[in-house]
Parts: structure tokens; sequence; C-alpha cells
């Protein structure tokens, strides 16, 4: 016994039907995010109100807000799936607190532990303030008293130490902006050039009324004209801020920070007269003799000054020019120390503890060395002048 189909397989007709009778099966994408979706926000915000009225003091509460505002970009149906979970267990253990005492100590001791990691929060971040005013405080800018004159990139400003970072981005910006717009001024200039070449190119090759760079030449040429005024009017604005010059309270500040700076910098000196020793006179020390005492110097001596500014080690020729000065080495030169060997002297040239004996005996032992190798020098000549 055979079935007659409807339709004969292979043909539109049963293609159709078949792919009606499958489309129920089939997955469909939705055309919007589940997060637009009103059946996931709705019940999601629900959520969220029950928790914050639910929350039995004010650091659980604060817990909630920051739970929600930390998973509230998630885009993961898995992901948001086990947050939402969590929060409604949280809901559950916030309804069971009123009736069980056993959970109402569990949320207790929990309210305790957030207490605590906000307050650690609050006082790691009170030290991390004042470590930033400290910070900010130490690479403040100070007016130096110098003038910084003005440019295609910056107005006349004072000399700033540091200078401030959002001067030189603003100095970098302007100056890469302005070879750009250059060059595109060029550019443009270039092809409405060449726009009114091809015209009067085919104005001398066609009649007037078979042209067709003519009639829409202005046309054409609007669009890059007005362009081209917007870099002209950005350029010859760089160029206004390049010969402006010092307004007068601008001016009377920078002359004003150059009398502080000699002020201070006088009474620097009178503490270092004084015998105080500030950080720029140990820098001061570090760099050497002064260029008057230096010019008097003869090359040995230069070279010496130079070992002891640069060289750190205490042995060997640096340690023994820094002994020759008075510097202060551990362990000194010639200090002694008793041993099971006998009395040993620390010797900077050396860099080791030298016992006098010893020394003695091995310096006997160096003549006996080379009064052999002579004797044997002179043996050697002697048959060679023989064999000859």
């Amino acid at each position: 016994m055979s079935v007659q189909l409807p339709h004969a397989v292979g043909s539109p007709s049963f293609r159709s039907s078949l792919a009606a009778a499958l489309s129920t099966t089939r997955r469909r994408r939705p055309r919007v995010p589940f997060w637009q979706v009103p059946a996931h926000r709705v019940p999601t915000l629900r959520l969220y109100r029950a928790l914050l009225r639910h929350s039995t003091t004010e650091n659980i509460r604060g817990r909630i807000s920051h739970f929600f505002r930390e998973n509230q970009y998630l885009t993961s149906t898995s992901e948001v799936k086990q947050v939402l979970r969590t929060a409604y267990k949280l809901l559950d253990s916030f309804r069971l607190s009123l009736s069980d005492p056993k959970t109402k100590k569990i949320l207790a001791r929990y309210d305790r532990i957030l207490e605590a990691q906000n307050n650690k929060t609050r006082w790691l971040k009170q030290e991390q303030d004042a470590l930033d005013w400290i910070h900010r405080l130490r690479n403040r800018p100070i007016l130096t008293g110098a003038f910084m004159h003005s440019s295609i990139a910056l107005p006349p400003l004072p000399r700033m130490k540091p200078q401030p970072p959002a001067i030189s981005g603003m100095m970098r910006y302007r100056l890469r902006k302005y070879e750009e717009k250059t060059q595109k001024r060029e550019r443009i200039s270039s092809l409405v050039a060449d726009l009114k070449h091809e015209a009067d190119f085919e104005s001398r090759l066609i009649a007037p009324k078979q042209q067709f760079f003519q009639p829409f030449m202005s046309q054409w040429a609007a669009p890059l004209h007005a362009e081209y005024k917007f870099h002209q009017a950005w350029l010859t604005a760089a160029i206004n801020r390049g010969k402006s010059t010092f307004s007068q309270p601008l001016f009377n500040q920078i002359i004003q920070a150059r009398r502080d700076k000699i002020a201070n910098k006088t009474k620097e000196r009178n503490r270092e007269r004084a015998g105080e020793i500030l950080k720029g006179t140990a820098k001061r020390s570090a760099t050497g003799p002064p260029a008057h005492v230096l010019a008097k110097f003869s090359p040995r001596q230069k070279q010496f000054a130079k070992d002891i500014r640069m060289g750190v080690s205490q042995v060997g020729c640096h340690g023994m020019v820094k002994s020759r000065k008075g510097m202060n080495l551990e362990p000194r030169e010639r200090q002694s120390r008793k041993t099971d060997r006998g009395e040993e002297t620390w010797s900077v040239l050396d860099g080791r503890w030298v016992n006098a004996t010893d020394e003695k005996r091995l310096d006997r032992r160096w003549v006996e060395i080379a009064e052999e190798n002579h004797r044997r020098q002179q043996a050697a000549n002697k048959a060679e002048s023989l064999d000859s």
C-alpha cells in the first residue's frame, strides 16, 4: 500500500512546506539584547529594590549597591544567570533572618566583616590621598623667573619647573596640527588648481555648449574653498599667537619670581656659610672641586679628583687616593687587629689585612726568586755566546 504525498519530492511547494514544518524547531536569535527586554529588566529592578528594602544594616545595603554596580555591564547570559542566582539566594537569607536566629547571627557577622573591610578601605584611601598630596607638593610647578616666549604652539608664558604636562601636551598637539593643516591646505590648493587647468583645457577644445567642467566649476570648488578657509583660519590664529606679547601683569609676576629666586638663593648661601649642609651643598660637593680650584690642578690631581668623585671602591688606586685626601674609609688605612698569626694591618692599596712578619718573609722570598731568575738568565746568555 503506497501513501500519496501532498507534493512531489523536490518541488518548490514541497520545500516550502518542509521549511514551514521545521521552522518551529529552528533556534531564533533575538533581535534585541536580553538586557533591553522588559521580561529581564523589570524583575531585576524588583529584585534590587527588594534587597535594599530587606537589608538590615547600612553596610549590607552598601554592599548590595556595589554588587549590582559591579555586574551591571555583564552581557553573557551564563554569567548573568549566576549573578541573579546569588542575588535571589541573598534575598531568601534576608527574609529568613526575620524568623531564624541562626541566619540573623550569620548576617550580623557578615555585617561586622563588611565594616572591617570598609574601615580598611577608608584608611588606605586616606593614606593614598596624603601620599598624592605630598607628591603634588614636591612636584608642583614653580616659576623660575625666565620667559617662555610665544610661538605657534603657545602664547607667552612664564618658565616653570617642572613644566606642567598639560603645557607639554598642548605644545605637542598644536605643532602636529600645524603641520597637518599646512599639508591639507597645500593639497586643497593643488586640487583647485587641477580643476582650473582641466576647465581651461576643456574650454580650448570643446564649444561652450558641450563643456562639462566649466558650468559646474563653482559647485565642485565650493567645498574645497570652504575647507581651505577653515584650515587657513586655524593657521592664521596660530601665527597671531606666535606674535603675541607678554601682558603687563604677567611680566610683573615673572620679574617678582626672579627677585624671589635671588632672595632664596642668597638665604641658602648664608646658611651654607654658617656651616649648614643643604641638599644643594651635598650635590655640588659630589661634582668635584670648584672651577677656580680645578684650574690650578695638575693633570694628576685632576685624575685624583675624578677618582674620588666617581669611584665607589675603597681599595686599590681609588682607596689610596681617598686615604691621602683624608676620607673616612671602612676599615681605615693602617688600622690594625690582633689574630692568631700576630698583629695585622689593613692596606688600602692591597685591599686586605697584612701581617708584618709574613710580609717580610714574602719580600725575602721575592728577592731570592728574582736573584735566581737573574742567575739563570746570565747562564743562558753565556751558553748562547759559546755556541755561536
